[in-house]
């Protein structure tokens, strides 16, 4: 090969890398203006102040919905967010929420600080829409008379009742304990509570509050949240039973708690003699696909005084 060819040869060879790396910034530039990014992998590990593991705590990238995840039993997390610049949001109930900017990091370790504050699990949307069906599921009625006493309870229900037990009739009529224990009148048996369910056709919801809560965080959640509404442990362990494992089928889900006059949008009661006080509790969710910020509920429950009703229920709904 002579020197005039080889001249040639190399320049060619010299444009054709450049040629290449040309190319190659171009498809990169391509891919960042599409908002195409490979992303930033980040692990770690979420504790309580005293080093303990943290199941089930909230971790997502802020501004991003649903881009989030939740720690698993020994408290370990992953999560890929956009890029440096993301920042990461830790929440369970309890604790103060933690936020804390990725930057050049790729392991973050969160130990939480205990809050009295209220709980704070997830944050805002304008509003939540749901269904205009829904199934009501096993609304629970306790009575708590000072003494053994004659009580009829009748349901004002816009909807459609589906079973009942005892069985309803015209209402219910039984003789109530301290303890707890009915003896309904109609079949002379003891029940530990009035139960019914339906089907009713409310009119769109619209939730300004709730919480976003994950699978593995369900009966915990349940546990600390609903006595702050005034339930005690054997009426609120009945609630967790029948309705986490219904829960626990969602990856995540959305909570709203209704009582008094939210509760009155369900149903009402008219019950003789009438209650001094009446602790009521219904739970509205839905399974959603990650968690997202919507403003805390700030649960209240009256004391307990002379004769007191109790009741609980919920459904689960569907999101337009």
């Amino acid at each position: 090969m002579s020197f005039k060819n080889g001249l040639i040869m190399k320049n060619f060879l010299r444009i054709l890398a450049l040629t290449a790396v040309v190319v190659l910034c171009v498809q990169c530039a391509a891919r960042r203006q599409g908002g195409v990014v490979e992303g930033i992998t980040i692990t770690g590990k979420v504790t309580d102040c005293e080093g303990q593991p943290i199941r089930g705590a909230t971790v997502f990238e802020e501004g991003r919905p649903f881009n989030g995840t939740a720690s698993n039993s020994l408290g370990e997390y992953t999560l890929t967010v956009q890029d440096a610049k993301a920042v990461l949001v830790f929440s369970f109930i309890g604790f103060e929420i933690q936020k804390i900017k990725v930057g050049n990091k790729t392991k973050i370790d969160v130990p939480l600080k205990d809050s009295d504050a209220v709980i704070e699990e997830v944050i805002i949307r304008d509003f939540i829409p749901i269904r205009r069906e829904a199934y009501i599921g096993k609304p629970v009625i306790y009575l708590y008379p000072e003494r053994v006493t004659d009580i009829s309870v009748k349901v004002d229900f816009d909807g459609e009742m589906q079973f009942t037990y005892p069985d309803y009739g015209s209402g219910w009529h039984v003789t109530a304990s301290p303890d707890g224990s009915l003896v309904n009148k109609a079949d002379g048996r003891q029940y530990s509570y009035l139960f019914w369910d339906g089907v009713s056709y409310p009119a769109t919801t619209e939730y300004e509050t709730g919480y976003v809560v994950h699978r593995d965080n369900v009966t915990g959640f349940l546990q600390k949240i609903l006595p702050r509404y005034g339930l005690l442990p054997r009426e609120y362990n009945e609630f967790i039973v029948y309705w986490a494992p219904q829960m626990k089928k969602n990856e995540w889900n959305f909570i709203h708690f209704r009582s008094g006059a939210e509760y009155d949008a369900i149903s009402k009661n008219t019950v003789t003699p009438h209650p001094q006080t009446e602790i009521r509790v219904f739970m509205d969710f839905a399974g959603v696909d990650g968690p997202f910020e919507v403003a805390p509920q700030i649960p209240t429950a009256p004391v307990r005084r002379g004769f007191t009703l109790v009741e609980w229920g919920g459904r689960e709904v569907d999101f337009n």
